[in-house]
């Protein structure tokens, strides 16, 4: 898959990228398909970052990886070469992967906007079917502030939230469970002029460190196998070539993000080349709880692309609402 045209049109500040495929398969995969029918309830693990973008995982292509722990769940996940986050805005996109709505329907566009009271939540789903929930920040503005603990039974924020996650797990690693942890997000203010690729990748290197720590505990729980494991970052990051370092940009490399999914009931290992969203995160998850999502769910489960049966055009789009600017992810039918 290769990016072939790149507009921008200056008056609406909107970004079409289109996308054409390699490859006529939705889905290259080592095993065969996933019965959910048969999966019942079993954990469910969401580790987020903020500020990484796929060029500094070695799963995605990298040269010189500053990622060894997500390179290796990424070798028996499904990798998706072509997701993309609804927001360049840490919040903005949080909203949309819990509610499954893009930023202008959920209502948090701009600096101090809640989450709007009647948007479902991935969390309030899940506890409604029975599961434990829980969420842990590191970094970034608690949940509540923002309206998004809407459906969590616990939430914790700040700079021991990451340990608190740890005792989390192995407390809880018999039961059904929804868990958020964060492994932490790249500090723009810390990223050094003079050197900022190295700068940066030392950042994305301590998030590493951090997401590795919360597998092994998974894997020490006996959770490795039993629970479907997703890895997404909330966003990509500017260097530069389009806006201020850590400026917020619609350009590719802060919209498209790495993601990542491993389940006891979907196909192990193997990438995608479709363009999917981040907000199609939740209604897979709940998808492979057995239930179905809410109807005003705009994101849709990826579990049928999983399974070679993808419904096309494959698109994506995104927008960073404060700034104005709007953009598309145009993939066509293949």
């Amino acid at each position: 898959m290769t990016y072939r045209n790149l507009i921008l049109a200056s008056m609406t500040a909107v970004v079409f990228a289109f996308v054409s495929c390699s490859g006529s398969s939705d889905t290259e995969t080592s095993n065969g398909g996933s019965d959910i029918a048969e999966s019942g309830r079993h954990p469910v693990v969401v580790l987020l970052m903020d500020g990484v973008r796929t060029d500094q995982l070695g799963s995605y292509g990298a040269t010189q990886s500053s990622t060894p722990n997500l390179d290796e769940f990424a070798s028996g996940a499904i990798r998706f070469d072509w997701a993309f986050a609804q927001a360049p805005d840490a919040a903005a996109s949080m909203a949309s992967f819990l509610t499954g709505l893009y930023p202008t329907t959920h209502g948090l566009v701009e600096t101090g906007d809640r989450l709007v009271d009647e948007a479902a939540t991935l969390a309030e789903v899940l506890t409604g079917v029975g599961m434990e929930t829980a969420a842990f920040l590191t970094t970034g503005e608690a949940l509540d502030e923002r309206g998004m603990d809407q459906g969590f039974a616990l939430v914790e924020s700040g700079p021991q939230a990451l340990e608190s996650a740890l005792q989390w797990i192995e407390q809880n690693s018999s039961t059904d469970f929804f868990l958020v942890v964060e492994a932490g997000s790249v500090d723009a203010s810390a990223v050094d002029v003079e050197s900022a690729a190295e700068s940066y990748s030392a950042q994305v290197e301590a998030l590493d460190s951090s997401a590795g720590r919360v597998l092994q505990a998974l894997e020490g729980a006996g959770l490795t196998d039993k629970a479907t494991i997703a890895v997404v970052a909330l966003s990509g990051f500017e260097m530069g070539e389009h806006a201020g370092i850590g400026e917020p940009s619609i350009y590719s490399l802060e919209t498209r993000v790495p993601m990542l999914l491993k389940s006891p009931h979907l196909p192990q290992g193997g990438s995608i080349d479709k363009i999917v969203e981040v907000i199609d995160l939740g209604p897979t998850l709940i998808e492979l709880q057995g239930e179905e999502s809410p109807v005003e769910f705009q994101g849709r489960s990826l579990v049928p692309l999983n399974e070679g049966s993808g419904t096309p055009p494959y698109v994506a789009f995104g927008e960073a609402a404060e700034e104005g600017e709007y953009y598309a992810a145009l993939g066509g039918y293949r």
